[in-house]
């Protein structure tokens, strides 16, 4: 049976108020208490991940007020890059000569897109004759560009209510299934069928976007 999450003040031991310094100290002390790299222990890394996972949302302003809003339902949509892109772990542990770069984090909780920042290359045919190519000039392209639905503000859900958590995984986006053969336990993890891994299921799709939290807006370029 999939477990739910706990609650993200109560993953770092702060109470709802406190403020960002506050946040910050009490994930930098449990954080070099469960590092991968100085603690060896059964369910260290788990934990790890865990205290990881509640400071990168507790940390940011806009993440935190989405969780105090909604609860993990709130940021079930984000992705590895979205929660860690902006966090400066050199700067919170660098004196202490631990990994706390892009290699652990991908490995936690999967690779990042690091080409998000930049965002992906859009390509364009484009028909020009030989006479403009020898001369030279101008030409306008016009394309179509994915970007966060603001109706919804990146959620999906339609203006006015919330993704509800996936009752089939308890808002993991994991479903874990247990077997023994000849005496061997094994689990197998897989993606929730019913919220296809994102722990959230949207009842009431945003009309803007369709439930896909990405509208395609019509742009154009001037390119010589």
């Amino acid at each position: 049976m999939a477990i739910a999450k706990r609650d993200y003040y109560e993953v770092l031991g702060v109470p709802h108020d406190a403020d960002t310094e506050a946040i910050k100290t009490a994930y930098r002390k449990l954080a070099l208490k469960y590092h991968p790299d100085r603690n060896k222990d059964a369910g260290a890394t788990q934990h790890f991940k865990e205290i990881t996972e509640a400071f990168a949302v507790l940390s940011d302003p806009q993440k935190r007020t989405r969780y105090d809003a909604h609860g993990h339902a709130g940021i079930a949509g984000f992705t590895p890059e979205d929660l860690f892109g902006e966090i400066d772990f050199g700067d919170l542990f660098g004196r202490h000569g631990l990994d706390f770069g892009g290699g652990l984090l991908d490995g936690l909780f999967g690779r990042r897109r690091r080409d998000a920042l930049r965002g992906a290359d859009i390509e364009v045919s484009l028909t020009i004759s030989l006479e403009k190519v020898l001369k030279g000039g101008q030409e306008t392209v016009h394309f179509s560009r994915p970007t966060a639905c603001q109706a919804c503000s990146a959620t999906g859900a339609q203006p006015g209510t919330t993704p509800k958590s996936c009752d089939a995984c308890q808002g993991t986006g994991r479903q874990v299934a247990s077997r023994t053969d000849q005496g061997v336990s094994f689990q197998q993890i897989t993606p929730c069928r019913t919220c296809h891994g994102r722990g959230v299921v949207i009842e009431q799709p945003c009309g803007e976007c369709g439930g896909q939290a990405v509208v395609h807006r019509a742009e154009t370029l001037s390119v010589k």
